[in-house]
């Protein structure tokens, strides 16, 4: 191997270690409202978290307990949140209500 070789191997090293280097871009901040205080049927979306599923794609998501689907679809409705389970007849009235003010 020959000095151009070797030189072009140590700049073509250095170029991917630099490029493994690079900051990784902040992750999206989410908020994620349940229709209910925690129960069984929401342990997907915990355990999820945990595994580190949402970070994976570049998310941060902050689940928060719901006092109910109305009290969900309000706090979506007035953007508090990003995203909310709720019991699709609360959902209904929510998309409704939302599209009258726009």
């Amino acid at each position: 191997m020959n000095v151009v070789h070797l030189c072009r191997a140590v700049l073509a090293a250095a170029i991917l270690a630099g490029m493994s280097l690079q900051p990784a871009g902040a992750a999206d901040a989410v908020s994620f409202r349940l229709d209910w205080t925690l129960s069984g049927y929401h342990l997907p979306f915990y355990w999820a978290k945990d595994k580190g599923y949402y970070g994976a794609e570049n998310l941060d998501v902050d689940i928060k307990e719901g006092a109910g689907s109305g009290k969900t679809v309000a706090l979506m409705s007035g953007q508090q949140d990003d995203i909310g389970l709720a019991d699709y007849m609360f959902m209904s009235v929510g998309v409704r209500s939302r599209s009258r003010r726009t």
